[in-house]
């Protein structure tokens, strides 16, 4: 009988875990590209949830013309400069998060406004 060293039976662990990890991974690619279509559509109505929920938390309507259609809606920052806050974020949750925090201080940073309100403001002000 050949006894192992405790180097050995670390080195044996290391290579089953290793084993583990990468054939979880395929299952997990397997999954993922069997249940794309399911994925895709619980991910597409998740994020219309929460764009629906922070256009409620900032009134649900355009503050110019009240179009309260959502579809049709953007959150726009007041005093411009949206390209620069947007890309300050890591990711959208981020960002998300900013937007639903600062709506609690009641900052006034963001208001509502349909997509021709917008335009118009962007061409006019150029804000």
């Amino acid at each position: 009988m050949r006894k192992t060293t405790l180097e050995q039976k670390r080195a044996v662990r290391k290579q089953a875990r290793i084993r583990n990890i990468i054939q979880v991974r395929e299952s997990h690619k397997r999954y993922n590209k069997e249940h794309s279509k399911e994925i895709n559509e619980k991910s597409r109505a998740r994020s219309a949830f929460i764009r629906k929920e922070l256009l409620l938390l900032l009134g649900g309507k355009c503050v110019n013309c009240g179009f309260d259609n959502w579809q049709g809606l953007q959150i726009d920052h007041i005093n411009g400069g949206g390209c620069q806050d947007i890309k300050s974020f890591k990711n959208t949750p981020a960002y998300q998060k900013a937007i639903r925090e600062s709506v609690a201080n009641n900052e006034g940073k963001y208001q509502i406004l349909c997509a021709n309100c917008n335009q118009i403001k962007r061409y006019y002000w150029g804000v």
